[in-house]
């Protein structure tokens, strides 16, 4: 089965800042407003352009499903990692952290994420009513 008209994204340098999705987008419900994420960047000065989201999932038993690059499910073409960019590049020293909001949002219609960096700079919120990126119900 190819995969013609599905985006792909190129990632270049990818520095991994969080392990826990938990505190981060399943805490990004409906309308509520979850605790600031801060994720510290760890190597040498970079610029943040984006962040990636990965899905993975024990189900049970043996069970286990992964949109993450190490532990992919083979085959699996339905779920892809979650592409979330800033318009312009963030500067961010080593040591330095950076806190972004993610929050989910639905309507009777579609699913859409938004997200927005509120240190060490604020961007404006991104994908403000699901205007780029979402999902129909």
């Amino acid at each position: 089965m190819g995969l013609s008209g599905v985006p792909s994204v190129a990632l270049g340098i990818v520095q991994k800042l969080s392990t826990s999705c938990k505190a981060m987008l399943a805490s990004a419900n409906h309308s509520t407003r979850p605790p600031q994420t801060p994720l510290t960047v760890r190597k040498r000065r970079r610029g943040v352009f984006r962040f990636v989201g990965y899905f993975d999932s024990k189900l049970y038993g043996d069970v286990h499903i992964s949109t993450y690059p190490k532990t992919e499910t083979a085959g699996m073409f339905s779920w892809f990692p979650i592409y979330f960019p800033v318009t312009v590049p963030i500067h961010v020293p080593a040591g330095r952290k950076v806190k972004v909001h993610f929050w989910r949002c639905v309507s009777s219609s579609k699913v859409w994420y938004e997200w927005a960096v509120t240190s060490p700079t604020t961007t404006h919120c991104h994908n403000v009513n699901g205007r780029s990126y979402w999902v129909g119900l």
